[in-house]
């Protein structure tokens, strides 16, 4: 690999995720693909292209506006992005299951790598239960974490 192929596939991704962004462009259509997937009561953050936000649970939509309880109807050609609540459950399993891999794994393999005799246990399997557990625990507590998520046509609403 060369000091230019980084560069060249830096270059790539850019590109990739620039041109990503420019087909989810922010019209009527793929807004009532993203309000079609929410049920009734979902709680979203609407971005207006004035600059405006409005939050609130949703009442109805239909091929013109969207209404939020509390807030006036909205256009769907005036929004820029829509963002549902939802938790942080699957960054929390995710963190649990590294630091709870890594933290009592890393002495266990130490430890296990001195051990001699047949009575000595591979460090696999500690890691493994210590890294499930870790991920249980952590999309436990991420489960009570409320976090807002950009709303997407391809990422239902639930």
């Amino acid at each position: 690999m060369t000091s230019r192929t980084p560069l060249a596939l830096l270059a790539v991704l850019v590109t990739t995720v620039s041109a990503t962004r420019a087909q989810e462009a922010a019209t009527p259509a793929r807004w009532r693909a993203v309000l079609a997937g929410a049920d009734t009561g979902t709680l979203l953050r609407l971005h207006a292209k004035t600059g405006a936000r409005f939050e609130g649970r949703l009442v109805r939509f239909d091929s013109t506006v969207v209404e939020l309880g509390g807030t006036p109807a909205v256009p769907l050609a005036q929004i820029d992005e829509i963002w549902k609540r939802g938790s942080a459950w699957k960054r929390y399993a995710a963190i649990g299951g590294l630091v709870a891999a890594f933290i009592p794994g890393l002495p266990i393999a130490v430890l296990s790598g001195m051990c001699e005799g047949s009575q000595c246990h591979t460090p696999q399997h500690y890691i493994l239960v210590s890294a499930v557990v870790g991920v249980l625990l952590g999309a436990a507590l991420g489960a009570q974490v409320p976090e807002w998520h950009p709303a997407r046509p391809h990422m239902p609403l639930w």
